[in-house]
């Protein structure tokens, strides 16, 4: 070959040549991966992933109860994506997508066209809500982003139906495709297919694998995955696993009728995305084979809307029971409204957090020993909400004063995430090299981690740390 001398230095410039060749190759394989947020914990999830030139985020959520938290997180955040991928609809994977649009304002925005329609209604009644709950507060600490920067953000949305392969426009080498595939925890939930450079890459989102009421479940990818992103919420809740969905329908049904026959009142703190339409759909049908008595059922606020649009969009995902309609089966409740006789109350919040219309009601059901009060998903572990489930009076009465409950208090299992043993299970079909698990505290993932290793050994199970910058060799 061409040699060079310098100094006394000889070098063969072919073999300098075929070094740097393969010196950008392995560079352009590289994956880099970093967890701006939602590893310890189930809020404010953002990923951030490069392979090779192209960067992009999966998720943009942000902490419901800290949202500064996850925004301190973002400041710390130097890299330049060209797109965002969003699962699903719920705040603690889009209440973020206004800020990160204001640092990055060519930014690509990908998600299913169910969840670009329920994105707009979270984001418009969050921002309602941050800029009510600055004004209430001494500090007045506002937003970061103001209605006309969401006007702006929702043209940017661009929505593409399941299994659709297509790339990021900005992108000029289009080495990487993407794809959603339905993964089954509300409607237009998604998981996220990566193919690029031989490799495939898949995050799963909030992924359940087994039917709901209203949902037929998660489908997957048809071949097997290189690297997996595995939510982890219900990773050491050995209970979930015992727990069939018939036999909580059942336990809530018989719950409910021993109340309403004494004349009494149900509350069922919910969701208003997700968990209000399921619910509704279960009671329905309970009343319709008379498990239960026919009384009014009630839905409040954001959940009525919501409710709307699961109606509005039945074509646009995999539903059971297409020609039942939601909306009828409810009637909308507004805050100065009083029940009179038996009824079922749907509200939010879920977590049944102060000043909302669930913890409201909550203080008025508990003065009554006939009503009853039905936990039935996901709830944290620092909310009102958790400390009245587990009935842990002292710390509840502590933390806000209030009187003690005077009516029944139950927990039971509709939540819309995949149990250990699903998760186990979706390790199975998808095969991969390498998992990396996220969404769930740490006592969770570390037990997912463990039921991983010990069943799939030359499996690789990572639990990253929040903000490390780790690059992935499969």
């Amino acid at each position: 070959g061409i040699r060079y001398q310098a100094s006394g230095t000889s070098v063969n410039l072919w073999d300098f040549n075929h070094c740097f060749i393969i010196l950008t190759f392995m560079l352009r394989k590289e994956i880099k991966y970093k967890a701006i947020s939602g590893i310890d914990g189930i809020n404010g999830c953002i990923h951030y992933l490069e392979l090779g030139g192209t960067k992009f985020l999966l998720d943009g959520g942000m902490d419901t109860q800290n949202p500064q938290l996850t925004r301190e997180k973002l400041d710390t955040f130097t890299e330049e994506p060209s797109a965002i991928f969003l699962s699903h609809a719920h705040i603690d994977h889009i209440g973020l997508l206004p800020d990160l649009i204001k640092k990055y304002p060519s930014m690509r925005v990908y998600m299913t066209y169910p969840t670009a329609v329920l994105t707009e209604l979270m984001l418009v009644h969050s921002l309602k809500l941050q800029i009510k709950k600055a004004q209430e507060s001494k500090e007045n600490i506002m937003p970061n982003y103001s209605f006309d920067d969401l006007e702006m953000l929702f043209y940017l949305i661009q929505s593409h139906d399941y299994k659709r392969p297509f790339f990021i426009d900005s992108i000029v080498e289009q080495n990487a495709i993407f794809s959603f595939w339905d993964a089954g925890h509300i409607m237009g939930s998604a998981g996220i297919m990566i193919e690029w450079e031989g490799k495939r890459i898949f995050y799963s989102g909030n992924v359940r694998l087994s039917a709901q009421t209203i949902l037929k479940g998660a489908v997957l990818p048809p071949k097997e995955i290189d690297l997996l992103f595995l939510e982890g919420t219900y990773g050491a809740d050995l209970e979930a696993e015992k727990l069939s969905y018939s036999n909580e329908r059942k336990r809530l049904a018989e719950f409910m009728a021993a109340r309403l026959k004494l004349n009494g009142k149900i509350l069922l703190p919910v969701f208003a995305l997700g968990r209000t339409q399921e619910l509704l759909m279960n009671i329905s049908m309970m009343m319709r084979k008379s498990k239960i008595p026919v009384v009014p059922i009630y839905i409040t606020g954001l959940g009525t809307k919501f409710t709307k649009l699961y109606d509005r969009l039945i074509n646009k995902y995999d539903r059971k029971y297409p020609n039942i309609k939601l909306r009828p089966l409810a009637t909308n409740l507004g805050r100065n409204r009083k029940i009179n006789g038996p009824a079922i109350i749907l509200a939010t919040s879920g977590m049944m957090m102060p000043n909302t219309f669930s913890f409201e009601l909550a203080q008025q059901f508990m003065q009554d020993a006939k009503n009853g009060i039905a936990f039935v998903g996901y709830i944290s572990p620092d909310s009102p909400g958790y400390l009245l489930r587990q009935q842990e009076i002292e710390k509840y009465q502590k933390k806000e004063g209030l009187s003690l409950p005077g009516c029944d208090v139950e927990s039971f299992n509709f939540s819309a995430h995949g149990s250990s043993k699903e998760l186990i299970k979706l390790v199975s079909l998808l095969n991969p090299s390498q998992i990396i698990l996220f969404h769930g505290d740490k006592e969770a993932l570390i037990s997912l981690k463990n039921k991983i290793n010990s069943k799939f050994s030359k499996i690789d199970v990572i639990i990253p740390e929040e903000g490390e910058k780790i690059k992935l060799e499969i």
